[in-house]
């Protein structure tokens, strides 16, 4: 299996994570503040403004999985609500 990954090199961590963010529906300003949160919590808080093309296998899989943790919610008769899921990290 190849080890390719579905990142754009050129963003950073912070950037990758924010935009997955928002395209479930976040306003912008949350999804930076989540963002920030979430790289914390998975250890990546010192390197989020790095390049993910200069990251580790390990480190994109790290931001790779943040940025799966974006889950589409369905209410019936409410249509679907698109939030992102992000450990709760205490400020």
């Amino acid at each position: 299996m190849p080890e390719g990954d579905s990142v754009l090199p050129e963003l950073t961590a912070l950037q990758f994570t924010t935009l997955a963010a928002e395209l479930c529906g976040l306003p912008r300003a949350e999804a930076i503040a989540r963002s920030h949160q979430v790289l914390h919590y998975v250890g990546l808080g010192e390197a989020r403004y790095r390049r993910l093309g200069s990251f580790s296998t390990g480190m994109r899989q790290r931001v790779t999985g943040v940025g799966g943790e974006l889950a589409v919610e369905s209410s019936p008769g409410e249509g679907t609500a698109i939030s992102a899921i992000v450990p709760a990290v205490p400020a």
